[in-house]
């Protein structure tokens, strides 16, 4: 009885590794991706701020002793919310420019600020617009998020919205109909907030120059791991 039930016991724990795998998480890390890429957190660069030229990063620096990399951004001009995109895009050569092994993307964000809130999201990108290709650019972002200062909290996205590509022009080809995570040409997150030009601050705004600071850490998915770890102890005699 007890062998059968040990059995059972693996024959679920296989189950349940199998159902993971089918829920798999992309992540990154500082040099490397889930999928094995040499691309990680220390590279990534801004690629674009909103409103334009309003924010600069000024630092990605290697946080010692732990996985995760620190983001230093200054954000300057008029009143409003402004945002800067840090990540890849396709020309810059992406970690993996296919993530269909994985049905969302995740990170872990820490506000280092010790008094300003941050908002945060994370994006990606899908599609081959060059010619032959023909396929919609498609932006997708998590929800924004604030985090309050010293807080940390874990940022998902849903891949499997993602859907096929289209084609707007079959006479060179028919390129609609694949999964859009094949085609991937940019990943990243965003970050900001609202600032204020000249004035007091509220507790969700900054002061135009101010500085924001996050720290990023992968996501790793580790309950996979765990049910690994713990098939060869069914097996185990008892003494």
């Amino acid at each position: 009885m007890k062998k059968s039930l040990t059995i059972c016991a693996v024959l679920a724990a296989i189950l349940t590794v199998g159902g993971l795998a089918q829920g798999a998480v992309y992540s990154i890390s500082d040099s490397t991706d889930s999928a094995g890429a040499s691309k990680g957190l220390l590279g990534m660069a801004e690629k674009y701020d909103s409103p334009v030229g309003v924010a600069t990063l000024l630092s990605v620096t290697d946080i010692a002793g732990d996985p995760g990399v620190e983001y230093d951004t200054d954000f300057t001009g008029a009143d409003g919310f402004q945002e800067i995109s840090i990540g890849y895009r396709f020309s810059d050569g992406m970690p993996t420019g296919d993530i269909s092994a994985y049905n969302s993307y995740s990170l872990k964000v820490k506000n280092a600020e010790a008094q300003k809130q941050v908002m945060v999201r994370l994006f990606v990108n899908t599609g081959w617009t060059d010619p032959n290709w023909d396929q919609t650019d498609q932006y997708v972002g998590s929800t924004w998020t604030w985090i309050a200062p010293g807080a940390t909290t874990t940022l998902t996205l849903d891949l499997t919205t993602l859907g096929l590509t289209d084609d707007s022009d079959l006479g060179n080809g028919d390129f609609s109909g694949e999964d859009r995570r094949t085609r991937l040409t940019g990943i990243g997150l965003q970050y900001g907030s609202n600032v204020v030009a000249s004035g007091a601050v509220g507790a969700y705004e900054i002061n135009s120059g101010d500085t924001l600071a996050i720290q990023v850490v992968p996501e790793p998915a580790t309950i996979g791991v765990l049910i690994l770890a713990a098939i060869p102890m069914a097996f185990k005699r008892k003494r």
